[in-house]
C-alpha cells in the first residue's frame, strides 16, 4: 500500500506549547526508571554494559514515585514495558509519526523503503520498545503516556513520547541517545536534531561517577550516576534547559533521578519503589480504588439480550481469549478480559460500548482468570512467563512475583493472603501487601487447577491426580484426595463440600473439612470444567461437549445431552441454566435438560468480526453474563440496558481495501455523492464507485498524471469530477473518468475547490519567499474547459483556506476578503491581525463572513465574525491555546458555528460559538483522539475517532445523540482529513485500509 502524508501544518511549525516542554521534562525523567529488573536470559542488542545498567525486557514492570523540591510525594506512575516485534511496529502498533523516523533510520540514501532482503540485515538487531505510563496525582486523576525506544547495537536511543490526552507525538528527529553501547565511567555522548517539530535539540550525557548508592529501593554496590542535559532552541535563542543526575545500577536499570532547573537547582526527585523483583514498602503504595455498588440481582434470562462489549485485539490481528471475562466492583466498575500472548484489557464495564480503561502487558499468556482484592483494590493474576501479578485496578503495577514455571492458576484471596499454583508443581501462599512468601507446599504434579475455600481449608487439585485440602494459616496438609487423573478443573465449594472434576471422567464430591469422599459420578469422558452447583443439582461439562445433571445429594445422573456442543462451565441463574456453545450460540435450558431458548452471537457482532465460537465457558456478574469468544470478542447477555445516551449506530458493511474492486491503496479520501452512488478514491488515484446500501461496487478506473492526489477533498460537479494533484488542478469526466482539463497553479493547497454555477474557485498557497511571508492566488477557471477567466493575488495568504459564494459576491478566508464572483475585483479586504486559517462559514442571509485565525503573539488561535458589506469587524474571540484546524471549514447550522479545532496543537475538543455574538454554546470533550476531518449535516455533527470509534453530536446542545463503539482499531496513520458523508441513507468512512458504512438512525 502507499501512503500520502498531509504536510505540517505551519502552526506546527512555529509554536512549541510550553505544556509539550513540561510533559518531555517530566516524562524524561519517569522513563529513565523504567528499566529494571529483566528475566529474560536472551541478552538485547546493545552490548553487556547497556545490559547491565539498563536491562529492558519484554513484560517488565516498575512503579515510580515523584516528589517534588521539598520532598512531598505527588504522584506515582506505573511502567509496563512493550517490545514490539517488527511486523506489529512498522504496521499497526506505533503511530504513523514515530514510525517514519523509525524507518527513516534504515533507510539508505535514495531509498524510499527498505528492500524485503534487506530487512533481516539492517533491523535484525534492532528491538523497537514501548514503555507504558499511567501517573496517578495525588487529586486521583490518571495520565496515560507511551514512550517509544530503539535498542540496537550503538546503544539505547530515545524516539518520542506519545501524550494522549493532547494526542500529540513529542519526537526526537533524530532519535536521541539515551545511553551508549560502550557505557563506562569516562563515557561521554550527544545527540542533536529537532524536537516537536517546533525546536532544535541537543541532549547530551556523561557518566559522573560509579560506585554504590543506597535508593528506596534498596542498596546496590554497582552502580553509575549518569547527567544528562537537554537544550532546546529556536533560531538561535535558547528557549528551555533542564538536566538529570540519575543512578543506574546493575541488573536493575534506573532507581533514582534528581533533576535540576535551569539555574541548576534541584526541583523534582523521581524514585522507583517496586520492579517486578522488588516489592515496595507498603506505605509508600497508593490508596486503593473506590468501591462500585453491589452487584444487580440477575432477572429472568427469559427476556434478557445478547450484545457485544468490545474486542481485546484490533482488527486485522488474529487471537482467541484465553479467560472468562471478570467483572470488578469498582467505581466505576471494570471488565477483564485477555488473549492469547496478548494483554489483560480493563474494559468500563458501565459503558455499554465497552471502552478501554487502561492495559497491562506481561510477557506471556494469561490463562488463569484474575481475582480481586476488594480491600486493597488489587488484581491479580497469573501468565505463563512465570509470574503472578498484583495490579491496582486503576492499572497501576504493584508487585509480582516470580515462580518456576507458568501460573495458569486463578489465585485465591482471603483476607491478607493470597494462593495459587503454578506449573512448577507448587503451591504458594503470598502476603497480599507485598507479595511475600507465607508458605509453599510441593506435589506430585504441575498446578493448573485454581484452589477454593472450605472454612479454613484451602483445596486445590494438581496434575499428579490428587486434591490438597491445606491450611490457609500454615500451608499444613489437612487431608489429600487421590484420584486417577490429573485435577486441572477449578475446585468449586458449595455449603461446605467441594467438587472436584478429574480428568478420569468423574466429579468427586468431597467433605470440606476432613477430604472424605460423599459421592462420585463417573461422567465417562475427560472432565476439565468446574461444574455448576446449583440447591439440588450440579451440571457439568465434559470434553465431548455433552452436558450432564446430577443429583447432588448423591451424585446419582439425572440426564445428559444428546447433542455435543456445549462448552464448560455453565451458569445457574435461578432455575434456568445458560450454557455457550462451541457453534458459536447461547443456549437457555431449564434444569431437567430441556432448551427453552438460545442467542446467537452473530447477531451480537460486527462485519469485522468474524463467525464466532465458544470455547470458554460464561461468566454471572452484576446480574448479567459475560463471555468472550474465539476472535477475541466479549459480550453481554443480560437485561437490555435503558435507552439512555447515545442512540447505537450500526455498522453495516464494511469492506477492505486488500478485497475486490479495491487496488490495495489506502483509502484517504472523503467520499463524494455521484448519482446517488459513492465515489471513493484511493492513494494509488484509482476510482471506485460503491452502493451506500451495500458497500459492493466497482473500479471505474484510474487517474492520470504522476504527481500524487493531495489531501483536499474531490469535489463533483454535475458529470465532472474535480482533483489536486500536487500545484495542478485537474478534471475529467463521470463514470468514463476521460480527461476534461488541467490547469497549472502558483503553488498547492490542501482545501478543496468550490464550484459556483460554471466557475471552479481554487485558492493556492505558493512556497514562503524571501521574506518570510507566503503568497497566495486566487483562480476562477471555467467548469467546462478549465480556461482561466481571472485570478487574484491572497495577500498574507499563509494557510490556504476557502471560498463561499453568496448572490455575485465572492469570499475567502486567508486572507479576509470579498471580490466580484464575475470580474474579480476586489470589494474590500479586512485587516483583523494574525494569520487567518481554515476554511470560512458565511450565514444564510450572506451577511457575516467566519474566519479562524492564529492570533499575532503566535500562541493562541481565535475566531472573528465580519461585516460582508465592508469587512468591517462584528466579533472577535479568543480560542487561548485551541487552533482551528487550518485542513477544515467551520460549519454554521442555525445560530451555532462549530469549530474544528486542530489536534496536532489544540485539544480533543469541539465547540460551538453563538453566531450572533461569539458566545460558547456548549462544548464537548472528546473520548479520544479525532480521525481526519468532521462533517456537519442537518442538526448533526459527525465524526469519527482513531480508535474506529464514531460520534454525532447535536448541533444546538453539543450532546451526542448517535454513537458506534464497536470497532477495536489503530487508525493514527489513516488520519489525513477525510470526512464521514452521509450519502443515501449511510454515513461512509475511508479510514485506511478500510472503508466503513454505517447505517444513520
Amino acid at each position: 500500500m502507499t501512503t500520502t502524508k498531509a504536510p505540517p501544518a505551519r502552526s506546527a511549525r512555529l509554536l512549541l506549547d510550553g505544556a509539550a516542554i513540561a510533559l518531555l521534562v517530566t516524562l524524561l525523567v519517569v522513563v529513565a526508571l523504567a528499566f529494571a529488573w529483566p528475566w529474560l536470559p536472551r541478552p538485547a542488542p546493545g552490548g553487556q554494559a547497556l545490559e547491565r545498567y539498563a536491562p529492558l525486557h519484554d513484560g517488565d514492570s516498575a512503579l515510580v514515585a515523584r516528589y517534588d523540591a521539598r520532598g512531598e510525594l505527588r504522584s506515582w506512575t506505573s511502567q509496563n514495558v512493550v517490545i514490539l516485534p517488527w511486523g506489529p511496529a512498522l504496521t499497526t502498533s506505533l503511530r504513523e509519526a514515530p514510525r517514519n523516523i523509525i524507518y527513516g533510520l534504515y533507510l539508505n540514501q535514495g531509498e524510499t523503503e527498505i528492500p524485503p532482503e534487506e530487512a533481516p540485515r539492517r533491523l535484525g538487531n534492532v528491538q523497537a520498545l514501548q514503555v507504558r505510563q499511567r501517573e496517578l496525582d495525588m487529586t486521583g486523576a490518571i495520565t496515560t503516556t507511551i514512550a517509544i525506544f530503539l535498542r540496537e547495537p550503538r546503544g539505547l536511543f530515545l524516539v518520542g513520547y506519545y501524550d494522549a490526552a493532547g494526542d500529540r507525538d513529542i519526537l526526537f528527529d533524530p532519535p536521541a541517545q539515551f545511553l551508549p553501547a560502550d557505557l563506562h565511567p569516562e563515557s561521554a555522548w550527544e545527540t542533536r536534531g529537532r524536537f516537536f517539530g517546533a525546536a532544535d535539540y541537543t541532549l547530551a550525557g556523561r557518566v559522573l561517577e560509579a560506585g554504590p548508592f543506597e535508593s528506596q529501593l534498596g542498596h546496590f554496590a554497582d552502580c553509575v550516576k549518569i547527567e544528562r542535559r537537554l537544550v532546546l532552541s529556536q533560531q538561535g535563542n535558547t528557549i528551555g534547559v533542564t538536566s538529570w543526575h540519575d543512578w543506574q545500577c546493575a541488573g536493575v536499570g534506573t532507581v533514582d533521578s534528581q533533576e535540576f532547573d535551569s539555574t541548576a537547582s534541584p526541583s523534582v526527585r523521581t524514585s522507583v519503589i517496586a520492579t517486578d523483583r522488588i516489592p515496595a514498602d507498603p506505605k509508600r503504595l497508593p490508596p486503593p480504588v473506590g468501591q462500585a455498588p453491589a452487584e444487580a440481582t440477575p432477572g429472568d434470562p427469559a427476556n434478557w439480550h445478547l450484545a457485544r462489549v468490545g474486542r481485546t485485539r484490533p482488527v486485522g490481528e488474529t487471537s482467541e481469549s484465553t479467560i472468562s471475562p471478570v467483572w470488578i466492583p469498582t467505581r466505576p466498575p471494570i471488565l477483564l478480559a485477555a488473549d492469547y500472548a496478548g494483554d489483560l484489557v480493563a474494559f468500563d464495564a458501565a459503558d455499554p460500548a465497552g471502552s478501554v480503561l487502561w492495559r497491562f502487558h506481561p510477557e506471556g499468556t494469561i490463562y488463569g482468570p484474575p481475582a480481586f482484592d476488594p480491600a486493597r483494590g488489587r488484581i491479580y493474576f497469573g501468565a505463563s512467563d512465570k509470574r503472578l501479578y498484583a495490579v491496582d485496578a486503576r492499572g497501576l503495577f504493584i508487585w509480582a512475583f516470580e515462580t518456576g514455571d507458568s501460573v495458569a492458576s486463578r489465585p485465591l484471596v482471603v483476607s491478607d493472603t493470597v494462593v495459587f499454583g503454578s506449573e512448577d508443581r507448587t503451591i504458594y501462599a503470598l502476603d497480599a501487601s507485598t507479595g511475600a512468601p507465607r508458605w509453599t507446599v510441593s506435589t506430585g504434579g504441575p498446578v493448573v487447577s485454581s484452589p477454593a475455600l472450605a472454612g479454613d481449608v484451602v483445596i486445590i487439585g494438581a496434575d499428579d491426580g490428587a486434591a490438597y485440602g491445606l491450611d490457609l494459616a500454615t500451608g499444613a496438609q489437612r487431608w489429600l484426595f487421590a484420584t486417577d487423573d490429573a485435577i486441572e478443573a477449578p475446585i468449586v465449594v458449595a455449603d461446605g463440600t467441594a467438587y472436584v472434576a478429574s480428568r478420569d471422567g468423574t466429579l468427586y464430591a468431597l467433605d470440606g473439612a476432613t477430604g472424605e469422599e460423599l459421592w462420585a459420578a463417573r461422567i465417562g469422558p475427560v472432565l476439565r470444567t468446574a461444574p455448576a452447583v446449583g440447591a439440588r443439582r450440579a451440571f457439568v461439562v465434559d470434553d465431548y461437549n455433552h452436558l450432564t445433571a446430577l443429583d447432588r445429594a448423591t451424585g446419582r445422573r439425572l440426564w445428559t445431552t444428546v447433542e455435543a456442543v456445549y462448552v464448560g462451565p455453565p451458569v445457574l441463574v435461578g432455575q434456568t441454566l445458560v450454557v455457550a456453545g462451541a457453534d458459536g450460540k447461547v443456549y437457555r435450558l431449564d434444569l431437567d435438560g430441556k432448551k427453552k431458548g438460545e442467542w446467537d452471537a452473530a447477531g451480537a457482532s460486527i462485519p469485522t468480526d468474524g463467525a464466532p465460537g465458544f470455547k470458554l465457558g460464561p461468566a454471572l456478574a452484576d446480574g448479567a453474563i459475560w463471555l468472550t469468544d474465539n476472535r477475541a470478542v466479549v459480550r453481554r447477555l443480560g437485561p437490555a440496558p435503558p435507552q439512555a445516551g447515545p442512540a447505537p449506530l450500526s455498522l453495516v458493511w464494511f469492506d477492505a481495501v486488500i478485497n475486490p474492486p479495491f487496488d490495495q491503496h489506502f483509502l484517504s479520501y472523503t467520499a463524494v455523492e455521484y448519482r446517488g452512488q459513492a465515489l471513493v478514491l484511493d492513494e494509488g488515484k484509482n476510482v471506485y464507485q460503491i452502493d451506500p446500501a451495500t458497500g459492493k461496487g466497482k473500479k471505474l478506473g484510474t487517474l492520470g498524471g504522476d504527481a500524487a492526489l493531495n489531501v483536499a477533498d474531490p469535489v463533483v460537479a454535475g458529470d465532472t469530477l474535480i482533483v489536486i494533484a500536487g500545484d495542478t488542478l485537474s478534471a475529467v469526466t463521470l463514470p468514463d473518468l476521460k480527461p476534461l482539463w488541467q490547469f497549472r497553479g502558483r503553488g498547492t493547497s490542501n482545501r478543496p475547490v468550490t464550484v459556483a454555477g460554471q466557475t471552479v474557485l481554487w485558492l493556492t498557497e505558493a512556497e514562503e519567499s524571501a521574506t518570510g511571508s507566503a503568497q497566495g492566488t486566487l483562480y476562477a477557471l471555467d467548469l467546462a474547459s478549465g480556461a482561466l477567466r481571472w485570478q487574484a493575488p491572497l495577500e498574507r495568504g499563509g494557510f490556504v483556506g476557502g471560498a463561499l459564494v453568496h448572490g455575485g459576491t465572492l469570499f475567502v478566508s486567508t486572507p479576509p476578503a470579498a471580490f466580484d464572483l464575475a470580474t474579480g475585483e476586489l470589494r474590500w479586504q479586512a485587516d483583523i491581525g494574525g494569520q487567518p486559517v481554515a476554511g470560512p462559514a458565511l450565514d444564510e442571509a450572506g451577511e457575516t463572513l467566519f474566519v479562524g485565525l492564529i492570533e499575532a503573539d503566535g500562541q493562541t488561535g481565535a475566531v472573528a465574525a465580519i461585516n460582508t458589506e465592508d469587512g468591517s469587524l462584528r466579533w472577535h474571540i479568543n480560542l487561548g491555546k485551541n487552533v482551528v484546524s487550518p485542513f477544515e471549514p467551520l460549519w454554521l447550522r442555525g445560530e451555532a458555528l462549530v469549530l474544528p479545532f486542530f489536534t496536532g496543537i489544540g485539544s480533543n475538543r469541539v465547540v460551538a460559538l453563538d453566531a450572533a455574538t461569539g458566545a460558547e454554546r456548549w462544548h464537548y470533550d472528546l473520548p479520544g483522539p479525532r480521525l481526519g476531518a468532521l462533517t456537519v449535516t442537518g442538526n448533526r455533527v459527525w465524526l469519527a475517532l482513531k480508535n474506529g470509534h464514531m460520534l454525532a453530536l447535536d448541533v444546538d446542545s453539543g450532546q451526542p445523540v448517535a454513537r458506534f463503539s464497536d470497532l477495536e482499531v489503530n487508525l493514527s496513520d489513516a488520519a489525513r482529513v477525510q470526512r464521514p458523508a452521509l450519502i443515501g441513507h449511510r454515513l461512509i468512512l475511508p479510514v485506511g485500509s478500510m472503508l466503513l458504512g454505517f447505517e444513520v438512525p
